[in-house]
């Protein structure tokens, strides 16, 4: 089955460097290849072993030039370095001071990602967690200038981004200056009448000889006579962000980065900025002095209803990061009634998309793997990406639950039960912050077993959400109508894990994960209208899907060609072929009778897939693993079920299934 993520021809998108005005959405490429916001920027974990070594995070620096950004997320400056200053050179966002020459730092600009010293203390301390954001120049995205002041009053410096800025960061780089900061949401009318500083605290200044009153474009931004943007003869770089530049994504048609503002409320509030981030930098602009802070979707950028507040750090200070009250949504994030939402005061934002580039194989998406000790950067189960969703079972031998948990939430919960979710507190947290993999705990267990999924266009989005008691759909980034969507409330025993799509005849089919019961038709959990590319349809004031006040999560997947299956097939008693549209047959294998009281039965081909017995376990039992019954066999465009088993292949009744390739 295709889908609009199936690989098709690349459209032509934007050159840069063309300016004039002309939107790049409109320019082409030489390549004429599509761009994502993963090609551009990158934000990257690594713990520090004060040994000489290269961060490879996909991003070509060595060709395209950008910035690196890095913090400890212990008490340590911030690290600036970008590649029109070149190696060896290095600012801080939460000081003052001239560019530092410091050759342990950045040692090379690669094309994919970049270099660092052995004995640095300023990025690679010894065990230290560090947070690494790399910004790739492109236009529609960000750019890095440089020039030498000239003192003279309504400058003119070119730029290659190809769009209106959004936000320019400006520092001297021969003495120390303080940040000086434009965005177009300081002010409602007039904001480049007005300045803030990147390593203070301090609110808008009224200052027209920074920006010369004169609002950037395309092409230019304009720079004033004063000292911190252009003292005759002092040298300056500038680092600038786009906002809404519709070009990037698989039909060039969408914005990766958005610079907005808003007005505090005091209470509950969600910004919608169009897409989910995985970065964020807010501050406060008017009325209000406070931190600007920053949020990462790899170091606990959490979503709502999250037992824990989101982890920040602070670009103005070198503290440790801290936790307050901003977490993501799917289309933007939501704020509470803290130190970025009070009343009346006007904060400005600058987001980034998360990673929504399509997968080419199974294998981007989706990994298994028992535990062995952490070793440096390798994680405890080792995937090819970072993990969004995750199934562990802690020993498949004894009894024992099956836990779901998710990067979005930082909490578990059990597939047999209906409880309310645990908190995986700064344990998770630390789990969730591998770019390859799951976990820095120690020892090895070769029973303990946990399968990878990374969300992706058209395979699987994992949506955090608040039940209101009125909801007429809930928003989603899969791009497609789910197939299958598993949906739990995480406040409330009484709320089942509640499991539909179309595989179960669209809105009025439902079947839960904590059950072997049979498919039930009815309207009790899904409410009126058929879930769609962009929502997907909840039963209003139901407690397993939406009851007023109570946080759900709801993990969704698809069909995606060649990667993944969502199907149901009738059984016949015989062997019976599966044709999943793969070429190597199915790594991963779910199934549940629907017609039926059975099992919900998982196998995969690390632990075996083969012409005998499978070992294979139950989502809504804690029995041990079972390797008594022969159940799926391989089969090169999918996977056979196996003959006459009432779980699997019983003559007249259907299945359910889920495979990945």
């Amino acid at each position: 089955m295709l889908n609009e993520f199936s690989k098709k021809e690349a459209p032509i998108q934007g050159l840069a460097g063309m300016g004039g005005g002309v939107p790049s959405r409109l320019l082409t490429l030489a390549s004429g290849e599509v761009t994502y916001v993963d090609d551009v920027f990158s934000s990257f974990m690594y713990r520090g072993n004060q040994t000489a070594r290269s961060i490879n995070n996909g991003i070509d620096l060595d060709g395209e030039g950008g910035l690196v950004w890095v913090k400890s997320t212990s008490s340590r400056n911030h690290i600036l370095a970008d590649t029109e200053n070149g190696t060896g050179k290095v600012l801080f966002s939460n000081l003052n001071n001239a560019v530092d020459t410091d050759a342990t730092t950045i040692t090379s600009f690669n094309s994919n990602g970049f270099s660092m010293g052995a004995s640095t203390l300023k990025m690679n301390t010894n065990s230290e967690t560090f947070c690494s954001w790399t910004f790739r120049k492109c236009p529609g995205f960000f750019d890095v200038v440089t020039w030498t002041g000239d003192g003279t009053s309504g400058r003119q410096i070119s730029h290659s981004l190809g769009s209106v800025p959004g936000a320019i960061f400006i520092k001297q780089t021969n003495s120390a200056r303080d940040w000086c900061v434009y965005h177009r949401g300081i002010h409602s009318t007039n904001p480049s009448h007005y300045k803030l500083h990147l390593n203070k605290t301090d609110e808008r200044a009224d200052e027209a000889n920074i920006f010369n009153d004169t609002e950037p474009t395309s092409t230019v931004f304009t720079v004033g006579s004063d000292g911190e943007v252009n003292g005759n003869g002092d040298t300056y770089v500038a680092y600038l962000f786009a906002h809404n530049d519709g070009s990037f994504g698989e039909d060039s048609d969408e914005a990766v980065i958005k610079c907005g503002s808003w007005t505090g409320s005091g209470a509950l509030k969600n910004i919608d900025v169009g897409f989910e981030p995985q970065w964020l930098m807010v501050k406060s602009a008017y009325a209000d002095a406070d931190h600007w802070y920053i949020y990462n979707s790899m170091r606990g950028f959490f979503g709502v209803g999250a037992l824990e507040d989101s982890k920040h750090l602070r670009a103005d200070a070198n503290f440790a990061q801290s936790s307050n009250n901003v977490h993501v949504t799917s289309d933007g994030f939501q704020l509470d009634s803290g130190d970025t939402n009070k009343s009346g005061k006007r904060y400005i934002y600058i987001a980034i998309r998360r990673p929504h580039k399509p997968p080419e194989t199974g294998t981007d998406v989706f990994a298994v793997d028992n535990k062995s000790a952490i070793s440096g950067e390798t994680p405890s189960y080792s995937s090819n990406f970072p993990v969004d969703f995750c199934i562990r079972r802690n020993n498949i031998t004894s009894t024992d639950s099956t836990e779901f948990i998710t990067r979005l939430g930082n909490t578990l919960s059990y597939t047999n039960n209906a409880g309310t979710d645990v908190d995986g507190g700064s344990t998770f947290l630390n789990y969730f912050s591998f770019n390859n993999g799951w976990a820095d705990s120690s020892g090895s267990d070769s029973n303990d077993y946990l399968w990878m999924f990374k969300r992706a266009p058209g395979f699987m989005d994992v949506v955090a959400y608040t039940g209101t008691g009125s909801l007429t759909g809930v928003n989603h980034k899969l791009g497609v109508t789910p197939e299958l969507k598993i949906i739990k409330n995480r406040d409330s025993a009484s709320g089942d894990w509640i499991v539909g799509g179309t595989g179960l005849s669209g809105e009025n089919g439902y079947i839960l994960i904590n059950s072997d019961n049979a498919k039930v038709t009815s309207s009790n959990y899904w409410d009126g209208g058929d879930d769609s590319a962009t929502q997907f349809s909840v039963r209003q004031g139901n407690i397993s899907s939406d009851s007023s006040g109570n946080d759900y999560i709801a993990i969704l997947f698809a069909t995606l060609d060649g990667i993944s299956k969502v199907g149901t097939y009738t059984g016949t008693g015989s062997d019976l072929n599966i044709d999943c549209g793969f070429t190597n047959g199915a790594r991963f294998v779910l199934i549940k009778r629907t017609s039926g009281t059975t099992d919900w039965w998982l196998l995969d081909t690390v632990r075996g897939i083969n012409s005998g017995n499978d070992p294979a376990f139950k989502l809504n039992d804690t029995a041990a693993q079972t390797s008594s019954y022969d159940l799926v066999d391989s089969y090169s465009a999918g996977f056979t079920a196996v003959a006459n088993t009432a779980a699997i292949n019983s003559s007249g009744e259907t299945y359910l299934f889920l495979a990945i390739a």
